[in-house]
């Protein structure tokens, strides 16, 4: 029997994520301050292999990162 119910083969990038509970999208370039932004994993097939993790099965995930700091901290 496997180790994984899922293995997702795709691609690795980061995501920065901003908050603030006052944000209020604007059409245009216009800056705004937020109240904190962080990093976090994205691209389709990590966001894939970590759905299904929270359903439950176990996932894997095999992805290319690129040769940066970006890359190493992925």
């Amino acid at each position: 029997m496997s180790e994984l119910d899922l293995l997702v083969l795709g691609d690795v990038n980061p995501d920065v994520i901003v908050s603030d509970p006052g944000l209020q999208p604007q059409f245009g370039q216009v800056e705004q301050l937020v109240d904190s932004a962080s990093l976090v994993l994205g691209g389709s097939a990590a966001i894939t292999a970590v759905g299904a993790a929270r359903l439950g099965l176990r996932a894997g995930l095999c992805g290319v990162v690129g040769a940066d700091d970006l890359g190493r901290l992925m």
